[in-house]
């Protein structure tokens, strides 16, 4: 496993886009994509030394995402791990006690890799993405 990702939680994408690129030196590494099945507008930011942090806004009041956006505002929601073999590696996080939260799943932003998440016992979210 190597780390991929942060992922950070944001109202509003354009504005956050805009904040990493002019600020902190960030590239857009792709455009603003709607995902339904996390009902939430991504984007992947690249700085020059090749970290990537994915922006994440909630699609609507209806998203998960949302509640979470209310309740701690925005910031870091998931740490991403780039893994060789997904299906392995999810049977090894769930006997290690970790809690699925999305069992492996087509990701609009990855162009159909698999992605899963988990919730660790220290209710951190980490997200897998296949290689």
């Amino acid at each position: 496993m190597r780390v991929h990702h942060v992922g950070v939680l944001v109202p509003d994408i354009a504005a956050g886009s805009k904040t990493y690129q002019e600020q902190l030196g960030y590239g857009a590494e792709s455009e603003i994509t709607f995902d339904p099945l996390q009902q939430a507008y991504l984007q992947m930011l690249r700085d020059d030394n090749g970290t990537f942090v994915e922006l994440i806004q909630p699609a609507d009041e209806k998203s998960k995402l949302h509640n979470l956006l209310q309740k701690r505002g925005s910031g870091p929601v998931h740490l991403c791990y780039s893994v060789n073999d997904i299906d392995q590696k999810v049977a090894q996080l769930r006997q290690s006690g970790f809690l699925p939260i999305l069992p492996p799943t087509p990701a609009e932003l990855f162009s159909g890799k698999r992605v899963a998440f988990f919730l660790s016992s220290t209710q951190e979210i980490i997200e897998l993405v296949e290689e």
